[in-house]
């Protein structure tokens, strides 16, 4: 509210200044400044040593500690200490379950190629196996018709030596 009113100090109170969207339709641009502090803020992370983040807790829990803890905020004795110790294993848990998401996103869609290869395999079976039995079906006919011819061959045949008996005292 406060906001609206800095940038338009006359317009009242206009609901339609700053418009709300889901989060789904925000992507960030690698390639922008905010991309590249998002690498430099992974580079950071990644490079601290795990043993000085948990050296109070180590102290704490009365275990031998490695090395010596961070100062700022993880210094001991401090009012704050663990506090950035807490934002870095949320990042590291956010980091894991969007890497955990991303993984079943692709076993979702190799899961969806195989049933659609699988059902194109299954459509080509079916596609031989009405062929094969058209071909059957012409054959039986083509036998059929030969069988018919063949009869009817025959019937003239015997047709013709009836006759010639017949007329043959």
């Amino acid at each position: 509210m406060m906001y609206r009113k800095v940038k338009n100090p006359g317009a009242g109170d206009s609901r339609e200044f700053l418009n709300e969207l889901p989060l789904s339709d925000v992507r960030l641009d690698l390639d922008s400044i905010y991309g590249q502090a998002q690498r430099t803020n992974l580079e950071y992370l990644l490079m601290l040593d795990v043993d000085r983040l948990v050296y109070n807790f180590r102290v704490t829990s009365c275990l031998p500690t490695v090395g010596k803890a961070y100062g700022g905020w993880e210094f001991p004795h401090q009012e704050l200490c663990g506090h950035f110790v807490g934002w870095f294993t949320f990042l590291i848990l956010y980091i894991i379950v969007i890497n955990i998401i991303i993984i079943i996103i692709i076993i979702i869609i190799i899961i969806i190629i195989i049933i659609i290869i699988i059902i194109f395999i299954i459509i080509i079976i079916i596609i031989i196996i009405i062929i094969i039995i058209i071909i059957i079906i012409i054959i039986i006919i083509i036998i059929i018709i030969i069988i018919i011819i063949i009869i009817l061959d025959l019937m003239l045949v015997v047709r013709n030596i009836l006759h010639v008996c017949v007329m043959k005292p």
